[in-house]
């Protein structure tokens, strides 16, 4: 996906200011990548959401056993 525009950009002419180092969607179109995108970011939200619950789960338990000692 990428690999055109690696190449393109390695043929250039080099970036004389910070503002030409972006490559935008008019170079690289990354519109391939949405579904996936959206499949990692409903991953990590699952994942933390167990997290969380777990968390919940036994940090009373260890609040109970750290005051108690």
């Amino acid at each position: 996906m990428a690999g055109n525009a690696c190449r393109e950009a390695w043929l250039a002419d080099p970036a004389s200011a910070d503002a030409e180092m972006n490559i935008g969607p008019d170079t690289v179109d990354l519109h391939e990548l949405t579904d996936y995108e959206q499949d990692f970011v409903r991953a990590v939200q699952q994942h933390l959401d167990d997290f969380l619950k777990v968390h919940r789960l036994i940090m009373p338990i260890r609040r109970k056993h750290t005051h108690s000692a």
